[in-house]
């Protein structure tokens, strides 16, 4: 059984999802709000979704692999994938406490057991199914394949990929009932826009990931659904990152995060435009100034042209009256 696969029904899904959560991960970057508890997890969630579809994505074209490549990409899917449940799952714990505290300071003093809960154990897993033979590299085909056989349960393939999404979504079930005895009396006093919030993550991966799996289970039964209904469940599946950024692209933590981008942008276009004007006005300036220089240097020629013919004529007129004056004086003499 492949892997990793390039059908378009099951590509697709996959590459919106990554690119869904890659655009929600740059924006947490940009972002300038504080790093609150709920933040890191919706941060760990996108994190969680990345490792998972990026193998879906690029390992599934026909190119000269390893084993131990498979080993390394189905490890970081693993992780990835599972990560992302077990945060989904954190989310329905932390709607119960701040429900039931009518505080979501609580989220902030258990955060660094949901980390615990959603990295921790998810690297465990991943350890797991790197020490098995989980996958196996096909060089006829150039894909990771898992291997299965007719007759025979495949125990591992539940322990990796049904059991963490039975613990994930059975916390969440649980944490859910426990919820609603309070989500009324919460609702009354506070907002409902942060509740929404903390209850949607669990429920996206609900119903992403419920439907496929309940095949599997079925399969395991005896009563095989068709090839086409079960790949069409996957492609539904790996719907749950795109899911996952629409459900942040309405929180009003990413409409602030949008907001201050969009005033930024303005700002420096604004800053932009006025360092052009200041630019044209000290071209003008400078060249007013050479112009006044120029202007300067015409007035003092001109000045001196006009001058000229005056001084001339003095002269002339100093000679004249010398040379009037010179026979008198010879007279006088005589």
């Amino acid at each position: 059984m492949p892997i990793f696969t390039i059908e378009p029904i099951i590509l697709v899904p996959s590459f919106l999802s990554l690119l869904a959560s890659l655009i929600v991960i740059i924006f947490n970057c940009f972002s300038p709000l504080n790093m609150d508890a709920f933040r890191k997890m919706v941060f760990g969630v996108f994190i969680g979704d990345i490792l998972f579809y990026i193998p879906k994505v690029t390992a599934g074209f026909p190119y000269t692999k390893s084993g131990l490549f498979c080993d390394i990409v189905e490890a970081i899917a693993l992780f990835g994938g599972i990560s992302s449940f077990f945060w989904a799952a954190s989310f329905a714990s932390a709607l119960y406490k701040v429900v039931k505290h009518e505080n979501s300071q609580v989220v902030e003093q258990a955060f660094k057991h949901y980390f615990l809960f959603s990295v921790g154990l998810p690297i465990l897993f991943a350890i797991g199914v790197s020490l098995i033979d989980f996958v196996k590299y096909d060089p006829d085909t150039f894909s990771c394949v898992h291997p299965t056989y007719v007759g025979e349960v495949d125990y591992s393939f539940i322990f990796f990929a049904d059991v963490p999404l039975v613990i994930a979504s059975g916390l969440s079930i649980i944490w859910y009932i426990m919820a609603s005895v309070h989500i009324r009396k919460y609702l009354a006093k506070a907002g409902k826009s942060e509740v929404v919030t903390l209850l949607l993550y669990p429920a996206i991966m609900l119903v992403c990931w419920i439907p496929v799996r309940t095949a599997h289970i079925l399969t395991l039964c005896g009563f095989a659904p068709s090839q086409s209904l079960v790949v069409k469940l996957q492609a539904w599946g790996h719907l749950q990152g795109l899911f996952d950024a629409l459900v942040y692209g309405g929180s009003k933590s990413a409409i602030k995060v949008l907001c201050n981008f969009r005033n930024c942008c303005k700002k420096s276009e604004a800053a932009k435009s006025k360092a052009q004007e200041m630019k044209r006005t000290a071209s003008k300036m400078s060249k007013a100034s050479d112009d006044s220089e120029e202007v300067e240097s015409l007035q003092q020629t001109l000045k001196r042209r006009l001058l000229a013919p005056n001084s001339a004529k003095s002269s002339e007129s100093i000679g004249r009256s010398q040379l009037h004056s010179t026979p008198h004086i010879f007279a006088t003499v005589n």
